[in-house]
This record gives C-alpha cells, structure tokens and sequence, in this order.
C-alpha cells in the first residue's frame, strides 16, 4: 500500500493523498482510517485525525494502534481526561500493552501529575523491560528530578536496545557531571557528538 510506505519514510503528507485516494474507492478499510488518522496527526489536523480514528474503531474495536492513536489526538489537542479514561480503558483491555501505559504517563505528566507519570511509566516497563519510549521517558523524568541512578539506569537499558543514541548518551553525560565524574560526563559527551 503507497500509504503505508508514506508512512514509513515520514511522508504524510503524500500518504494523506494515497490514503484518500484508498477510501474514495471503499471507506470501510479499517486499516486505511487508522493510517489517515495517523498521517493528519502527524500533520497537526488533530479534529480530521480524531473523526478518522473513531470511524475506524467502530469498523475494527480490536485495533490497539488505532485506539492508541486515538489517545494521542486527545493529548495533543489538551483533552486530558479523555485521553486518561480511554487509557484506562485500554489498559483493561490490553494491560501487556506498554503503549497506553506510555500514553497514561503522557496525560498524567501533562496534568501536572508527575510522581504518578513515573508510575505509569514503570507499569509500561513492568509490561516490556526493553520499551525504549517509556525507558527514554522515564530516564528524562528521573533525571529531572535529580534521581541521578536511577535516571542512568534506565538510559544504559535504552543505549542496549538502541546503542548510540545521542540524546541518551547526552543525558548520561550530564548525569556524570552532575555526579562529579567528569570524565565519564566527557566520555558520553564525546560519544553523543560522534553518534550525530
């Protein structure tokens, strides 16, 4: 599908055109809905995101992307309880999912919730160890809060599913800094560069 290879090389909006061109022909292609849906967010046109995943939730109620997909619109466009709720859902529904575990610490974080974002984002870590958006997450928020151990502990698993990442190597640099090791700090920092 010209759609869904768009999608792939970050081409919205061409895969927008493709997609269109898919559902003039039959509206009913679940896959279609989720994929627009997907492209319009990524373009900023969140209410014709929100109406084509909802189209495409009733057509496929199984599809945990497109309810994923769902609830970044609602926390894009500030709609944060509805976003938590539908999280909430979600999780019932698929709790092996860190996705929406990720997403709930999104919405919780944005509510100014942030101890209980850190929660959220251990549950998606409880889910899958290795999920590098909660690991990412979660290294930030920790090292926000001067968790500095904690914070590198999360970045190194990140740097083994990813290695040469450089905001994580960044950000391992400036918690060895913060730590009083310099060397190490310069060692990541040297590392980030070289990973560009």
């Amino acid at each position: 599908n010209l759609g869904l290879a768009c999608v792939e090389v970050h081409r919205y909006e061409r895969a927008v055109e493709a997609f269109e061109e898919t559902l003039k022909l039959d509206g009913s292609k679940w896959e279609a809905l989720n994929g627009y849906g997907l492209c319009l967010l990524e373009l900023g046109r969140v209410q014709e995101a929100v109406s084509a995943l909802l189209r495409c939730i009733a057509k496929a109620p199984a599809l945990e992307s497109a309810h994923a997909n769902l609830v970044r619109c609602l926390i894009e466009n500030k709609q944060i309880d509805d976003a938590m709720a539908r999280c909430a859902k979600a999780i019932q529904t698929w709790p092996n999912a860190p996705v929406f575990h990720l997403l709930m610490a999104d919405a919780k974080r944005k509510s100014g919730e942030v101890e209980l974002s850190t929660d959220c984002l251990r549950d998606a870590l409880d889910a899958d160890p290795y999920y590098v958006p909660a690991l990412n997450q979660l290294a930030g928020q920790l090292n926000d809060q001067g968790q500095w151990k904690e914070a590198e502990k999360y970045a190194r698993r990140s740097l083994e599913v990813e290695p040469n990442t450089a905001v994580m190597l960044t950000m391992i640099g400036h918690i060895r800094q913060m730590r009083g090791d310099l060397n190490g700090a310069h060692l990541h920092y040297n590392k980030a560069k070289e990973s560009d």
